[in-house]
């Protein structure tokens, strides 16, 4: 009743357009105690509290939105820092040539031997994979055997058309002096017709074998697989050792890489597709050559080709199923390169791509996780000290990196922030 008659008198003392300022202090710790019927006979009194009240609500609303633990997880408070921001991320990749060549079979060969190991240089015209030239020596005998006994048989057909021709030249003059009848002189056109037939398709005969065994000691020699450019092969066919290895016609039996025009391909998310520009830099690091990163810049973004053979070799270019990141970053090396780095940059070599997306020196730093999404707002728990009570703070968030956030407004230096860590 005291406190109301007090409250009351002031209410009439105190100007309307300086009540709220007067009363700001003065209130703090009544308005948490008092009901709102106490100040019953005092309207700007009245609507005050409730102005409060309907404050201390949405703000105990915030902290119980931002204090939410996940299972199983601990708050555990962080010291607000100053210091620098890398944006950057690493994508893995591997070392690729623009100019490549695969080599498939156009027939079906047994394999002797291969000459070459997968990933080494070679030079145009070495020999990658011998056939077993049995098969095609055996069909080049065959056909070598018809065809001398067809130059036999050629001889025959020659001597017999000779010998019809004379004996219809014969006939003729004897059928001019009436000494042979007519139907002698029609069997000898018909044997000479025959013989001259007979010739010609021995003629034919032989032109064809000749053909065909040309052909036969040319597959037997091109069946072998040759380099067609100096670069280093891949995808060399390999022999099982069971006496059966062998090559089916269309089957890809290498691939030969120009090494000398080479870029790093590295696969990527789509959002990050969507971040990079041609042109940007990028370091590329590859243990196998040395632990010195190598200087490049985007050349290209693309889709992702698909794998010619889902389930077996991709060839790092590319589907009912998952085969890995959608898009790829091409890569060109800028700089020069050394010979000792140049021997060892070839195709398939693995690596990582550094990309950095920002650099900020002397920016306020929070753990990612220490910010929340309470509607359309960035919220912190901060305090002052470790041990001081969490209060949901309005931050705005600048860049977000994996594991930091950048704050530009509504933290500082020194004060503490709390994250949640799974225990």
């Amino acid at each position: 009743m005291v406190l109301r008659q007090r409250f009351t008198a002031l209410c009439k003392r105190v100007p309307a357009v300086t009540l709220t300022t007067a009363l700001t202090t003065a209130l703090t710790t009544a308005l948490t105690t008092a009901s709102v019927g106490t100040f019953a006979g005092c309207s700007k009194l009245k609507g005050l509290v409730s102005k409060k009240t309907e404050a201390a609500s949405v703000n105990d609303e915030k902290n119980a939105d931002a204090s939410k633990e996940l299972p199983g997880a601990k708050s555990v408070a962080l010291p607000v820092r100053r210091d620098r921001l890398v944006d950057l991320s690493k994508f893995q990749g591997s070392v690729q040539a623009t100019e490549r060549i695969e080599l498939k079979s156009n027939k079906r060969v047994k394999v002797k031997q291969v000459h070459a190991k997968d990933n080494t240089r070679v030079k145009k015209g070495d020999l990658l994979i011998e056939v077993d030239g049995a098969e095609f020596a055996k069909r080049a005998k065959d056909v070598a055997d018809r065809l001398s006994t067809l130059k036999i048989e050629i001889r025959g057909a020659q001597l017999q058309f000779e010998q019809a021709n004379k004996s219809l030249v014969n006939k003729t003059r004897l059928a001019a002096k009436g000494i042979v009848p007519e139907r002698e002189l029609i069997e000898a056109k018909r044997n000479q017709i025959q013989a001259e037939v007979g010739l010609k398709g021995k003629k034919l005969e032989i032109e064809k074998s000749e053909n065909e065994l040309a052909e036969a000691k040319g597959q037997s020699a091109g069946a072998n697989i040759y380099a067609p450019m100096d670069g280093t092969v891949s995808r060399l066919f390999r022999m099982s050792g069971n006496g059966f290895d062998q090559i089916n016609e269309g089957q890809t039996t290498a691939v030969v890489s120009n090494d000398r025009k080479l870029g790093f391909v590295a696969g990527i998310t789509d959002p990050d597709a969507m971040r990079l520009q041609k042109g940007m830099a990028v370091k590329i690091t590859m243990e196998a050559i040395g632990a010195e990163p190598f200087a490049g810049i985007v050349a290209e973004v693309r889709a992702a080709p698909k794998p010619e053979n889902p389930g077996g070799f991709g060839g790092g270019f590319g589907g009912g199923q998952d085969f890995g990141p959608s898009m790829q970053m091409i890569v060109e090396f800028t700089g020069t390169l050394s010979p000792q780095v140049q021997e060892g940059l070839r195709d398939g070599v693995s690596g990582s791509a550094e990309v950095t997306w920002a650099e900020k020196d002397g920016v306020i730093l929070i753990p990612i996780g220490g910010v929340r999404a309470v509607g359309d707002k960035a919220i912190v728990l901060a305090a002052d000290s470790r041990d001081g009570k969490p209060v949901a703070t309005n931050v705005e968030v600048g860049i977000r990196t994996k594991n930091e956030a950048e704050i530009i407004s509504g933290l500082k230096e020194g004060q503490f922030v709390f994250v949640e860590v799974k225990e």
